[in-house]
């Protein structure tokens, strides 16, 4: 026999509530709380669906996020696409970009959904000046996400005074150091008030000095950098492909980019995947530029989980959107006919999702790329399903957090 489920809340011992209201008065509300209580982190998505698959939901929002690897990998485009996403879902939110390289390209922000009516951009003249920047955004209420491009470019003001002979050895490291003590204490003090800031940090690889064996490869900003953050994704770019443009004219067609999760606090579902970059806007396929083929990749996951059924020249496709048309056909009919037949409700829920019948797998994507409600729909309920699998609770809705009694809560 299975042990009986508790159904009553247990009581909170006199000594525990106490000592949480001692220190709440002290401290602020949400120093100390029972674990149960503690929200649950939406997530952001990336534009990359095999990458918001594999985080199960994409970026964490409200924690930090670091993307690292060799240049033109995919880093500063994949923040863009986030931000892009971020600003869908929270459109009255500033995002504080910290442009260290100096190479900051608005076309190419918009390109990838940027509202840049609503990005601060700052262009620090040295690593000091950037953390204070940084931490001063961090209490901002109106400042929902920082991206910080990138950290080896986040210069010491020693380092910039000092003549070329001068030793400057760890002056980086020392810096990131405090960069990462203020900004992860900012982080925990202002998710308490209800204020989630989402920090995004890009690295670079370098070479180790005097490699002899092993890895020769290195990451700037010392060690503290590597351990604040929640999330950890290496980017590759594998191969670049060469096409022609509408002038004939060789260009870069796409490239083939991949990740591989280092770590992941939030729940994973991949180690790794691969994904193909769109650079020519005149390619076969009819990407836009800096788009990405997700509709090839979601297919194939559809249908291994049971999304879209059928075979040969006869294909299904299920998603919540779907059915919530099949189910709002179904109640319309029952509210205008008091008598009706089984077989009533199968031809009205069969009529109301004619659209998604289809002969071939191949309409299926056509379709995916052309409804782009569809598509979302169906990429939710993947990722859902697969949160499912993980015994994790669902994402919340956009705007809002899930308390410690199951209630949802409107993020202020």
């Amino acid at each position: 026999m299975e042990p009986r489920k508790r159904t009553r809340k247990r009581a909170v011992p006199k000594d525990i509530a106490e000592m949480e209201e001692e220190i709440s008065k002290l401290h602020g509300k949400g120093v100390v709380t029972i674990g149960a209580k503690r929200p649950i982190a939406n997530h952001i998505p990336t534009g990359c669906f095999l990458l918001d698959f594999g985080l199960l939901g994409g970026f964490p929002q409200g924690y930090i996020t670091e993307l690292y690897g060799y240049h033109s990998s995919g880093k500063t485009t994949a923040f863009l696409r986030a931000i892009g996403h971020y600003q869908k879902k929270h459109p009255d939110k500033y995002v504080g970009i910290l442009d260290a390289e100096g190479m900051f390209d608005s076309e190419w922000a918009t390109k990838n959904g940027v509202n840049m009516d609503m990005v601060l951009y700052a262009d620090p003249d040295y690593g000091e000046l950037a953390v204070d920047i940084a931490e001063d955004w961090m209490s901002r209420p109106n400042v929902g996400m920082i991206i910080v491009d990138s950290i080896p470019h986040m210069v010491p003001h020693k380092m910039i005074e000092n003549s070329a002979e001068d030793d400057t050895m760890a002056a980086l490291a020392r810096l990131m150091s405090k960069f990462a003590s203020k900004i992860t204490m900012a982080n925990n003090r202002e998710r308490r008030k209800g204020h989630w800031v989402t920090v995004m940090l890009i690295n670079q690889f370098r070479n180790k000095v005097g490699f002899v064996m092993g890895d020769m490869r290195t990451l700037p900003g010392g060690v503290q950098i590597n351990h604040i953050a929640t999330t950890k994704v290496e980017m590759k770019r594998k191969k670049a492909h060469m096409a022609r443009d509408r002038y004939g004219n060789e260009v870069a067609d796409f490239d083939e980019c991949g990740f591989k999760f280092d770590k992941v606090k939030h729940g994973q579902s991949l180690r790794s995947g691969e994904y193909q970059l769109y650079l020519n806007p005149d390619n076969e396929e009819g990407i836009p530029e800096g788009g990405i083929d997700n509709f090839t990749t979601i297919v194939s996951f559809a249908k291994k989980m049971g999304f879209i059924t059928g075979g040969g020249a006869s294909w299904t496709l299920h998603t919540e959107n779907i059915k919530a048309k099949g189910d709002a056909a179904v109640e319309n009919f029952k509210g205008k006919n008091e008598e009706w037949e089984p077989e009533d409700i199968d031809t009205v829920r069969e009529e109301a999702t004619v659209p998604t019948k289809f002969g071939k797998l191949e309409k299926i994507k056509l379709y995916l790329r052309d409804t782009a409600e569809e598509y979302e729909s169906l990429a939710k309920s993947l990722i859902a399903e697969q949160r499912k699998i993980k015994n994790l609770p669902e994402l919340p809705p956009d705007g809002f957090l899930v308390s410690g009694r199951a209630r949802l809560v409107q993020r202020p």
